[in-house]
């Protein structure tokens, strides 16, 4: 096969692995909740269709021209965003995992198997003790038929690293669980701690470097979590909702700040409304993307 006819392929096979991430995100606007059974097959054949796509990129572009290279290059890093954008939103469709251990739990004469039982681990990242603290309390901690002895095992098989050392030297034994457990819970419940640390991340979030949905919905979540939990600590969010507001604005790219500044004016908006319209923003940004790939597409096949 000629050169020029490998390239010919190419575009043909590029054009098809781009038609069917293009299906994906028609299906993720079309998505209702009788659909739910299809996210995980979706989502798995997106995953193929991109490897496909990425080993049909890497054909050899040597007798290409320096323009023809810059647009494929375009080309697949247009392609590239809203792979990602299809992944981030059917991730998010999957429904929710069953919680096995309740199921589990049948009587007092009932020994719980460990492997079936999925329980997150703990490492002693503060930004991860809130979500481990309560999916601990609520699946082992608060149960009535395990004994001690038996939610220590679990305690210790969910710790890791700095966690776990805190009671390793703690004999497992029926007196010694609640020992254990509030070991780890008086050194990461500290609220003054885990405050100022979701102070500071909030802080230290990156900057946005290029105008995108996907990397304005990912600064939009973590700012969000990190605003959630201290909101959990009782913190007055709505009377630091001007401090919010400036802290996001300081993320943004100089576009999305444009935008932003530009759609107030004189007016005084919350914090909420902020996120609000940031929502709408990469709402917009997605379906820019989408028709963007598409119209280039469109062209290539002329």
């Amino acid at each position: 096969m000629s050169k020029q006819d490998k390239l010919h392929s190419k575009e043909l096979r590029r054009k098809q692995y781009l038609d069917s991430i293009q299906r994906a995100c028609d299906f993720i606007k079309s998505y209702s909740v009788e659909c739910e059974n299809q996210v995980a097959t979706r989502l798995d054949r997106l995953e193929k269709i991109w490897e496909s796509f990425e080993r049909v990129d890497d054909i050899d572009d040597m007798d290409l021209s320096a323009e023809d290279c810059l647009t494929n290059q375009r080309i697949r890093a247009e392609t590239e965003e809203l792979y990602l954008y299809a992944k981030a939103k059917l991730q998010d469709m999957l429904p929710k995992e069953s919680k096995p251990v309740a199921a589990s739990i049948q009587s007092s004469s009932s020994r719980v198997k460990l492997l079936r039982i999925t329980l997150p681990e703990f490492s002693g990242n503060f930004d991860e003790w809130l979500t481990f603290h309560d999916t601990f309390v609520s699946l082992i901690h608060s149960s009535k038929e395990m004994s001690p002895i038996e939610k220590f095992h679990y305690l210790r098989a969910s710790l890791k690293g700095e966690a776990a050392n805190l009671i390793q030297a703690i004999t497992v034994t029926n007196a010694n669980y609640e020992f254990a457990w509030q070991t780890i819970v008086k050194r990461y419940s500290n609220k003054i701690i885990l405050r100022k640390k979701h102070i500071r991340a909030l802080i230290s979030l990156p900057k946005m470097k290029d105008t995108g949905a996907v990397p304005l919905n990912r600064l939009i979540d973590d700012f969000r979590r990190h605003v959630q939990i201290l909101q959990q600590f009782e913190q007055p969010i709505k009377s630091f909702s001007s401090i919010l507001i400036e802290l996001m604005a300081d993320k943004l790219d100089e576009e999305s700040l444009r935008v932003w500044e530009e759609s107030q004016a004189d007016n005084d908006p919350s914090f909420t409304e902020m996120m609000e319209f940031l929502e709408k923003r990469v709402r917009v940004l997605e379906t820019l993307a989408i028709e963007k790939v598409c119209e280039r597409s469109k062209r290539k096949q002329k």
